[in-house]
């Protein structure tokens, strides 16, 4: 067998070394895009600064790191509550291959057609962004938690205007409905036609800086728009937002399994 630093390499070091590494990358990937990944730059320059007052003997602060690199793992733990909360839950809810089943696909979608198509009629302005391949945690993070099953009810329910959440975005990935009341980046006054508010400029900022799907409906006119790859499809009928939501999400669905 391989010998590595003078001790043979088992398979056993191999599983581990496996499971560790998939760990550590899920858990890259899940503070992508949030707060947390902003905490996780200042823990290492803390470490940095430890391993500086190491080389340097800076007796004062190699005292302070010290005490701070034991309590470490007490620290993450209160730091990243919320996030390991909410890991948790999606270690309860994951599949073999994650993602949303083709099945569950559909049904998102129905509801997300259905409840477009109310809003449409009653001219109620509605926003929504549903994730695809980048991480949105800082956009979730900008507004109230949900983590519900999507319905057109609920959709319905949180674009009604006076409600609290009405004015942001609603976030939805994969089965789940994330957030709402979400802000979103904001396209230049050009890049739209003058008679579009700031809900489409909402919507179009957020297509060219993410490859999120954008929903919205126009509560002056009722059409719907589609914005999609920092383009925006205006006046889409029902049939069509519904064929290219299955169409974008399924694919979205097949890449996660590939992986």
């Amino acid at each position: 067998m391989t010998e590595l630093m003078g001790s043979p390499v088992t398979w056993r070091d191999l599983v581990d070394i496996g499971v560790i590494s998939l760990v550590v990358y899920r858990f890259f990937v899940m503070m992508r895009g949030t707060r947390a990944s902003q905490v996780m730059f200042g823990l290492f320059i803390i470490f940095v600064a430890y391993l500086v007052s190491q080389y340097f003997e800076l007796a004062s602060l190699n005292w302070l790191m010290t005490h701070f690199v034991n309590h470490l793992f007490i620290i993450l733990v209160v730091l990243f509550q919320n996030e390991i909360r909410r890991a948790l839950a999606q270690v309860g809810r994951a599949r073999v291959f994650g993602g949303a089943t083709l099945e569950e696909v559909a049904l998102v979608v129905e509801e997300i057609v259905r409840a477009c198509v109310r809003l449409s009629e009653q001219r109620v302005g509605a926003l929504i962004v549903v994730a695809r391949k980048t991480a949105l945690g800082a956009i979730v993070d900008s507004g109230t938690r949900l983590d519900s099953i999507v319905s057109q009810q609920l959709l319905e329910t949180i674009f009604q205007p006076k409600t609290p959440l009405h004015d942001g975005a609603a976030v939805i990935d994969g089965n789940r409905l994330l957030a709402a009341g979400c802000v979103l980046p904001l396209a230049t006054e050009g890049d739209l036609p003058r008679e579009f508010g700031t809900r489409h400029r909402a919507a179009l900022g957020m297509a060219q800086d993410t490859d999120a799907i954008m929903v919205v409906v126009s509560e002056e006119r009722g059409i719907i728009t589609l914005g999609l790859d920092g383009k925006m499809i205006f006046d889409v009928s029902p049939d069509e937002l519904r064929s290219r939501l299955q169409h974008l999400l399924r694919k979205k669905s097949d890449s996660r399994i590939n992986q």
